[in-house]
């Protein structure tokens, strides 16, 4: 199916994949405000349409697209009536998309020239085909025109910010391969064939779980363009690892407390423990869960015979693993196939940073050893007598309890932590 909007051709390749073309071959595919405006619907019902999972863009005729019509853009007049003079978060730019990030994946097929705008329209794709003749290049610095269609906001995330520099200061041409050696260009075709091997790409993408493959995408760019530090997109969330005992019938003495925290078998280390997770996970999220935590979730430390952990996991989805962490009744099999102990897995802090959730260990680590002490002594636990003789929970946690917390007070340890 084709819809002709004269100077924007949306047509459908099959497969869940949309073609979106720009159709003005007189001006080389220049884009003049109601291009724009037809590229920006374009893109907007791509993302509304269910059935479309991959977008390719490219422009008819030979070339991507030499940038704004500078004929169209001098007929304006001063102070224009276009909304894109004022930037707002998924308004149109001047050329139409350039300040959406698209929520589903995009593949340019790039041929001839992607300059100027054109440059910063090829930018909003995943992946850019180049075909052998292309050229990129910030053209309009020697017309004295700036680039404000996200240009120097993605140019430097995707080739660094020495060669963006380069590009944008002297506005020089760039050709396919030196394209192709930055990590501007993904792949380069033989002049004609680059919209085929776009489509191609984008049959193989159609084929992966779509919410597995997005929540990657999503992660990623969140990381490239959200988060200023590693710091800002990971979180670290120290656990203990528990072993309730059923027989036990009292609460309150030091040996039933103690039992709860017991070494964990050895044959139980870093990576069974991570399958462990991932197997929570995806029964409790499916393939958005396993997408959206997977990626990055990482055991950076694991003591057995504390039954202690820190994980790493992506900040925007720290939730999904502890919610998966809660879900844990029981480690994984041993490897003669005997069923794992049962085991309650609780997070108790979450931080920002290694350091904090180190800092947190080692501190519940002595004081573990003073329990420790106090219980092979024969003494009562001063935060067991508080519960014991009943105590409020304030007064026990003078009384020296720094373990009973609740999930809202972790989570302002997050936020505090945060910054």
């Amino acid at each position: 199916m084709t819809h002709q909007h004269h100077t924007v051709v949306v047509s459908e390749a099959g497969d869940g994949i949309c073609v979106i073309s720009i159709n003005r071959p007189q001006r080389r595919n220049a884009v003049d405000p109601a291009t724009a405006r037809k590229l920006y619907e374009a893109f907007l019902a791509f993302e509304a349409n269910d059935s479309q999972k991959i977008c390719v863009f490219h422009g008819n005729n030979g070339t991507f697209c030499a940038g704004a019509d500078l004929h169209e853009v001098s007929k304006l007049k001063p102070g224009g009536t276009e909304k894109s003079r004022t930037f707002e978060e998924r308004s149109i730019g001047p050329m139409g998309p350039s300040r959406l990030q698209v929520k589903k994946p995009v593949i340019a097929a790039v041929a001839g020239h992607a300059v100027a705008g054109g440059l910063e329209l090829s930018l909003l794709a995943d992946m850019r085909v180049v075909e052998e003749n292309t050229i990129f290049g910030v053209f309009c610095r020697r017309w004295g025109v700036p680039l404000i269609d996200g240009g120097t906001v993605r140019l430097q995330k995707v080739v660094g910010l020495g060669r963006a520099m380069d590009m944008i200061l002297t506005g020089r041409p760039v050709d396919a391969n030196e394209a192709l050696n930055m990590g501007l260009a993904n792949r380069i075709v033989p002049v004609g064939k680059s919209l085929e091997e776009a489509i191609s790409i984008a049959r193989q993408l159609v084929q992966f779980p779509q919410l597995c493959m997005n929540a990657d995408r999503d992660s990623a760019y969140h990381a490239a363009y959200e988060a200023s530090s590693f710091r800002e997109a990971m979180r670290y969330l120290l656990l203990n690892i528990l072993y309730p005992e059923s027989d036990t019938t009292s609460t309150t003495s030091p040996s039933a407390a103690l039992s709860f925290q017991k070494p964990t078998p050895d044959y139980i280390d870093a990576g069974r423990f991570i399958g462990s997770i991932r197997y929570h996970i995806s029964l409790l999220f499916g393939d958005f869960g396993v997408g959206a935590s997977l990626s990055s979730l990482k055991v950076v430390y694991f003591s057995a015979a504390t039954s202690t952990a820190i994980i790493r996991v992506p900040r925007n989805h720290h939730r999904l693993v502890w919610a998966a962490l809660s879900h844990i009744t029981e480690l994984p099999r041993t490897r003669a196939g005997e069923a794992g102990p049962k085991c309650v897995v609780r997070v108790v802090r979450v931080s920002g940073t290694i350091r904090k959730a180190e800092e947190e260990l080692l501190r519940r680590a002595k004081r573990d050893v003073v329990r420790a002490k106090m219980a092979m002594d024969g003494k009562e636990l001063p935060w067991m007598v508080g519960l014991a003789d009943g105590t409020s929970k304030g007064k026990a946690k003078e009384a020296g309890d720094v373990s009973i917390r609740s999930i809202e007070d972790l989570s302002g340890d997050e936020e505090d932590e945060s910054g």
